[in-house]
């Protein structure tokens, strides 16, 4: 007969969802946090410069996740 196409392992949707809401509370606990630690310092004026990049390192990061978990299929 002919060949069967192997049925790939998709993980439920909300497991994405899951990894998105844990990146929003990781960047939020951040801002909570981490922020006010660089008041008196002297990076204190950069302290929003250092947060986005920080945030843009943690996105970057749980797409890495996000794409090791749930590869596409192209």
């Amino acid at each position: 007969m002919g060949e069967e196409t192997p049925v790939r392992y998709r993980p439920p949707r909300y497991l994405g969802l899951l990894l998105a809401l844990s990146a929003a509370l990781v960047l939020a606990l951040a801002w909570i946090y981490l922020v006010p630690l660089l008041d008196g310092t002297a990076a204190e004026e950069l302290k929003y410069v250092i947060y986005a990049a920080c945030a843009i390192g943690v996105l970057s990061a749980f797409h890495w996740l996000e794409q090791k978990l749930f590869p596409s299929d192209a």
